[in-house]
């Protein structure tokens, strides 16, 4: 008769057919359990639970004009993006300016609010001329991206985040042939031809530019020709032609950190104008009551200059001159705020001209040139904004017009500048939009339709 050990240490244990049956249910129960435990690991993971962890994430406010805010929601996804600043935790400001060498400087400020509340940062991405959108647009986003990190490690999606570092190459000293000069030039022809009419336009530009942070050279002109030609009927063709050419110079010299000091020069043939020849030459000097490094938010510039113009015309003028030279002293005084409320840019700017003869008996007024010029864009209250824009000029410095009557094709076709004493233009508009705050999804299907809201403008 064979025995078997029953000790619990025994190296085989035989349990009871009772036994062995409760064990085979417990494995039954175990695997049916089995799948319930796969299906909420999976629920886990499902778009209900990413939604969850998605609301507690940072809700940011893309501020800027032109950028592609659709790639950046696309190419960014783990923050929360809102149509109102009032509503977000970082208002981002991105503001532009060129650079030297023609490409872009992407400032993008990012201003904490809420539980962020002066966690601020300011990031740069600078953008070459030869880049294409794509190219642009991505490093924004990589810049951009880098920057809402430190926001979103308090966020629920923390544990969801990484870094991956591209290592780059070795730095080697960069041999500039051309001494930071960028050149560029345009040339446009348009005809338009018809049975009764036809116009010939051609443009064309050429600059020069050196920008360091001590020195500025800037060299601009453009050309401008265009020939309408009408005909009335078999018998009378109007022809109109219109020509100018203008080059602009400027040299400037950083002495601190708010001041500077340069040279303006100028030279204009305008038929419009009357002009044969305007040669236009100043020294001036400037003061920027917040720095330069602050450019890019805020600047309140004051630039005074003092200088001389000696001009031939091409036909006399109503004070009897074929040629003639005068003095000029003129001050602008410019106003930039790019601020999380909107955008504010004017620019108040009088010129004198207090040594030349027709002074005489003239008021103040009447010795002064001046205009002022501005855009405003403010958002008012959630979805609520006001834009404006608006030019007006007192006008007293039109001495080159012709002393000859003027026909109705000079008027009409616009050959010879009228006198006035002043012109203005304004613009307003308003817009609003309500809705969901929230605006993450990106659907290009069918192309962009104007999204939801209600936009009303007044011109």
């Amino acid at each position: 008769m064979v025995s078997y050990p029953s000790h619990p240490h025994s190296l085989v244990h035989m349990e009871s057919p009772s036994t062995v049956s409760g064990q085979i249910r417990r494995l039954s129960l175990l695997c049916l359990f089995i799948p319930f435990l796969s299906f909420a690991q999976e629920k886990l993971r499902s778009p209900d639970t990413s939604a969850a962890l998605r609301s507690g994430a940072p809700k940011v406010f893309i501020d800027c004009a032109s950028c592609d805010q659709d790639y950046i929601r696309t190419e960014i996804a783990f923050v929360n993006y809102v149509r109102d600043p009032n509503t977000s935790d970082v208002h981002v400001l991105m503001t532009t300016q060129p650079t030297a060498s023609g490409g872009t400087e992407y400032a993008l400020t990012l201003i904490g609010h809420g539980p962020f509340e002066q966690v601020n940062d300011t990031l740069i991405y600078i953008a070459k001329q030869s880049e294409t959108d794509d190219v642009t647009r991505a490093g924004i986003v990589r810049v951009l991206k880098a920057g809402l990190i430190r926001y979103a490690m308090h966020s629920p999606l923390a544990d969801y985040l990484s870094v991956h570092y591209d290592q780059p190459a070795a730095a080697k000293e960069v041999a500039d042939p051309w001494d930071f000069w960028v050149f560029r030039t345009t040339i446009n022809d348009i005809l338009n031809w018809q049975q009764q009419q036809k116009s010939t336009y051609v443009y064309g530009s050429f600059s020069a530019n050196r920008i360091t942070p001590e020195w500025k050279f800037s060299l601009a002109s453009t050309l401008n020709y265009s020939e309408y030609s009408y005909q009335v009927d078999s018998v009378t063709t109007v022809v109109s032609i219109q020509r100018s050419f203008y080059v602009n110079g400027l040299a400037v010299k950083s002495l601190t950190d708010h001041w500077s000091a340069g040279v303006f020069a100028s030279f204009l043939n305008s038929i419009y104008t009357n002009t044969e020849i305007a040669v236009f030459a100043a020294p001036a000097i400037e003061y920027d009551l917040f720095s330069y490094s602050e450019s890019t938010r805020q600047q309140l510039r004051f630039t005074y200059k003092v200088g001389v113009t000696t001009t031939r015309y091409i036909e006399e003028t109503i004070f009897d001159k074929a040629k003639e030279a005068y003095l000029s002293q003129d001050l602008a005084i410019a106003l930039e705020l790019k601020q999380p409320w909107g955008t504010v840019s004017t620019t108040l700017e009088g010129t004198q001209y207090p040594w030349d003869f027709r002074n005489q008996g003239r008021s103040l007024r009447e010795q002064i040139t001046w205009s002022l010029s501005g855009l405003v864009s403010w958002r008012i209250v959630e979805g609520l904004s006001l834009t404006t824009t608006g030019v007006y000029q007192e006008i007293h410095n039109q001495f080159g017009l012709v002393k000859r009557g003027l026909s109705p094709e000079d008027i009409l076709l616009q050959r010879s500048q009228l006198a006035t004493n002043r012109s203005y233009f304004v613009s307003v508009g308003f817009s609003y939009t309500f809705g969901s705050i929230f605006n993450n999804v990106v659907n290009p299907r069918m192309g962009s339709t104007g999204g939801g809201g209600i936009s009303i403008s007044i011109n």
